[in-house]
């Protein structure tokens, strides 16, 4: 049966020992998403006042989760690993990763000075994170899912196409199906 497109099937990371550089990378991405987390959480709560600025609290809001989001990916839990990599895969591709780093260092461009910052500190880590990457690929495969999940994931992809196609074919309630083509 085919793989649903959702569905990351790869081997768990090398046996070996994780090199340095490895390790060291991890933990500035984490360090790094910690501040972004922090900095947008001040603006957020700096633009509760009278001078609330709704868009920068939204944009505030996204670059929390994002930073949320690289957090729980740096820290490795195996339920964590095993949703990020079913949903977010791109974090297991070392240009999707810096262009997702990218992508958030230019929303934090948008957050004063500290935003500044801690997009440059991006930048500078989506950069450091290509070379690494390219360099140690064995260590940024996805977990590997078991069978249960490979088998629930087609279930769900198959029920949700098939609802699709269903809901396409039959007219909204209330209206009868007329004809594609009428004789005159």
């Amino acid at each position: 049966t085919p793989t649903p497109p959702n569905v990351v099937m790869t081997q768990s990371a090398p046996a070996g020992p994780v090199p340095n550089a490895v390790r060291y990378l991890r933990l500035i991405n984490l360090l790094t998403s910690v501040g972004v987390c922090v900095l947008s959480f001040i603006i957020i709560l700096g633009s509760m006042g009278a001078n609330a600025d709704l868009t920068k609290a939204i944009m505030c809001l996204y670059v929390f989760c994002f930073g949320i989001m690289i957090c729980c990916f740096e820290l490795q839990l195996k339920a964590v690993s095993q949703y990020i990599a079913g949903n977010f895969g791109f974090f297991f591709d070392a240009k999707m990763r810096s262009g997702f780093l990218l992508f958030v260092a230019m929303l934090c461009f948008d957050l004063g000075p500290l935003g500044i910052v801690c997009g440059t500190a991006l930048i500078c880590i989506s950069a450091i994170n290509l070379y690494a990457l390219c360099k140690y690929p064995d260590y940024i495969q996805a977990p590997a899912l078991s069978e249960e999940q490979k088998n629930n994931a087609l279930q769900t992809a198959t029920r949700t196409a098939a609802s699709a196609y269903i809901n396409t074919q039959l007219p909204p309630q209330g209206q009868t199906q007329q004809p594609a083509f009428t004789q005159v």
